[in-house]
């Protein structure tokens, strides 16, 4: 995969190795336990990119109703820019898009650390 030409549809594609779903798993984990959130993956081994959307809305949806700055802090820790999140915080769907940015980002982080250590350039759409 060319990581200089890097795209949604790209990382999108690349979760579907086993290797990226897992890392990215882990990544989001990560993510949201600094958070203080405890992040619930049912199928740990899927390589399904919209089940892993689905499990990581639940905790928007609640984050949403019940605890906003907590949410603001994960999307900062994860490093979404202020103007995607207004974007999703004002689209049709905001949980769905909330929960698109985190593992798009997610998996993002686990492509740019593989191009690094494997001396690859990676342009961050972001």
């Amino acid at each position: 995969m060319d990581l200089s030409k890097n795209s949604i549809s790209n990382i999108i594609e690349s979760f579907h190795s086993n290797d990226v779903a897992l890392a990215s798993i882990e990544q989001l984990k990560k993510e949201f336990r600094r958070n203080g959130i405890d992040l619930q993956i049912s199928d740990i081994g899927s390589t399904d990119y919209n089940l892993l959307i689905n499990e990581v809305a639940h905790p928007i949806e609640f984050l949403i109703e019940k605890d906003l700055q907590r949410l603001m802090q994960l999307l900062y820790s994860v490093d979404i820019p202020d103007q995607l999140s207004k974007r999703a915080f004002n689209s049709n769907d905001p949980i769905l898009h909330i929960a698109q940015l985190i593992v798009n980002r997610s998996i993002q982080k686990v492509l740019i650390r593989r191009a690094y250590s494997s001396g690859s350039t990676f342009t961050d759409p972001i």
